[in-house]
């Protein structure tokens, strides 16, 4: 029985190691502290996430996947920002309602990006 207790509290110490060390932990580390942070609440807010930002030449091309259910019609802001100044806000909704997973790209283009050292984007939920 105590080495069953020692083998159990070397995993644990073991699986810690490896969420607070590894992206993939990080990862699952915050999933679980939204999942706990929402317990109780009845409204989604985090239901698109920015899932790749691509720069191609004078355009930034930005994915976005549905994290929860999205509402047919919801309409989101999607705020660029370079060197943290507001470039451009795109609205986005979607005709369908779409279920986890699904990825979206727009494109923000028109813009100098010669000097650009930071580019931040923000989906802002209605």
């Amino acid at each position: 029985m105590k080495k069953f207790i020692v083998v159990m509290i070397s995993l644990a110490l073991l699986l810690a190691l490896v969420f607070t060390l590894t992206p993939l932990g990080t990862i699952a580390l915050s999933y679980f502290s939204k999942i706990v942070a929402g317990i109780g609440q009845t409204q989604y807010t985090d239901e698109v996430m920015v899932s790749d930002i691509k720069v191609k030449g004078t355009k930034v091309e930005v994915s976005l996947t549905s994290v929860a259910q999205t509402q047919v019609g919801t309409e989101y802001a999607v705020k660029l920002y370079l060197n943290d100044v507001l470039a451009a806000t795109l609205p986005v909704s979607w005709s369908v309602a779409q279920i986890p997973g699904t990825t979206k790209k727009i494109t923000f283009a028109g813009l100098t990006l010669t000097t650009v050292t930071d580019i931040y984007v923000e989906v802002i939920a209605p």
